[in-house]
């Protein structure tokens, strides 16, 4: 009754897939797991096709839709047979055994569920420490937390929907850059009244990003929000836009890029250290913003 989706890119998903296959076994309702890669890297495909070719219900696929991510994940989408759809990251891992029980004790549903993410508690090593300090004081919440914050993007790490309701939303697949399908397809599902539930059944996020490509990822995030606001696509803004457009509002724009020039490099070297500090996060991706906008968004 779910097909389980993992998009990935270049990514050893074996010891993931393994563990979604062993968890459903053991239930006695029907599933499946459909795994795309949309990296190049023949040999990886190659790899991954032996070993999945002997685990029953499982299938593995590469390079069947356009590079982006969310074409990646409609792609899986269209291939599903059961009615129900959880998708989720090839760089992520169940945190037990009940990973999989606890989305099939949901059902029946007409809702989308959000299982969570979460980290180790183990400090990875120096060079990884940003992704891992501001997953988990930013993205690692209850599902009490999520379910009463006044603002909580959606992510597509790791939820379950009914495979009718992902068909009427989808992924939007013209966004072909890192970052904000999610707050899209976020967006579509409320402009559709279908509200979000959330659930206790997170995953371990375990692709933690070396520093420097952490905050090349976060730069080309900001670029595709800035897009997306300025052709019209999307029309609420974020967090981080809603404070560029008050100090925007204020005259203060100009200032704050002149003064980010002036501590960028400063900023970076505390983002890479042992211990960054996410106040300073903050002010580097508002410097980022105040960057980028070349057109002064009204």
């Amino acid at each position: 009754m779910i097909s389980f989706l993992i998009a990935c890119y270049e990514q050893d998903i074996r010891a993931l897939v393994q563990s979604i296959h062993l968890q459903g076994k053991q239930r006695p309702e029907a599933f499946e797991i459909i795994a795309h890669d949309n990296g190049p890297d023949p040999s990886i495909h190659e790899m991954l096709q032996r070993e999945f070719q002997e685990l029953e219900g499982v299938r593995f696929e590469a390079g069947k839709s356009s590079p982006s991510r969310s074409a990646s994940r409609n792609w899986l989408a269209s291939q599903a047979q059961f009615p129900y759809l959880v998708f989720l990251d090839g760089d992520s891992a169940p945190p037990d055994t009940r990973y999989v029980d606890r989305y099939f004790d949901l059902l029946p549903t007409d809702s989308v569920w959000v299982g969570g993410t979460a980290y180790r508690q183990e400090a990875p090593e120096k060079g990884r420490r940003l992704r891992w300090v501001y997953g988990r004081a930013r993205e690692e919440r209850s599902a009490m937390s999520r379910s009463s914050a006044r603002e909580y993007g959606f992510s597509s790490f790791n939820f379950l929907i009914p495979a009718s309701l992902f068909r009427s939303v989808q992924f939007k697949e013209s966004i072909m850059d890192y970052g904000h399908e999610d707050t899209l397809f976020g967006v579509e599902l409320a402009d559709q009244g279908i509200h979000l539930s959330h659930c206790d059944n997170p995953l371990l996020h375990e692709g933690l990003d070396e520093d420097a490509v952490f905050l090349e990822k976060t730069r080309t995030g900001i670029h595709t929000l800035l897009q997306l606001i300025q052709e019209g696509t999307l029309k609420k803004g974020t967090r981080l836009y809603e404070r560029y457009r008050r100090i925007q509002k204020l005259g203060l724009a100009p200032l704050y890029k002149l003064l980010f020039g002036m501590l960028r490099g400063a900023w970076e070297r505390n983002l890479k250290s042992a211990r960054p500090s996410l106040i300073l996060f903050d002010l580097w991706r508002l410097g980022v913003l105040c960057e980028l906008d070349k057109k002064k968004t009204p």
